[in-house]
């Protein structure tokens, strides 16, 4: 049964405002969740998220990073130089980037091989060659 796959898993995000999409975009690329059939940006949809004066959920977007949600904050040095940029441009709140989170659920149309015999063969026994 395929329900077997499935998983929820939590990535890093920022919240970002609609119109800098683009250019955020282009700025983290090398720090941008690249998966199959898994979008990078997605719609914010919950208004609480937002930390703003003007809570219009249509505004904003949440850009998924791919690490460890714990971790990718400190040990990324293109995200770490970035978010002190932000922070020195003093922008209104309106327009700034916020870290947040975004949960995923994973199935196993979206694992890779290597990701599906993982779940299904103990650790050692993966072939990696044939």
């Amino acid at each position: 049964e395929l329900s077997f796959f499935d998983s929820h898993q939590t990535f890093p995000a920022l919240l970002i405002p609609a119109k800098r999409t683009a250019e955020l975009r282009n700025t983290l690329s090398s720090v941008i969740l690249h998966r199959p059939k898994i979008r990078s940006v997605v719609a914010v949809a919950n208004p609480s998220d937002i930390k703003a004066d003007d809570v219009d959920i249509k505004k904003y977007r949440k850009l998924i990073l791919d690490g460890d949600v714990n971790s990718v904050w400190e040990i990324n040095e293109t995200l770490r130089a970035f978010l002190q940029k932000e922070d020195e441009q003093k922008q209104q709140l309106h327009n700034k980037v916020q870290k947040s989170t975004h949960t995923i659920k994973l199935g196993y149309a979206d694992l890779t091989v290597e990701e599906t015999l993982r779940k299904l063969l103990p650790v050692r026994e993966i072939p990696s060659a044939f």
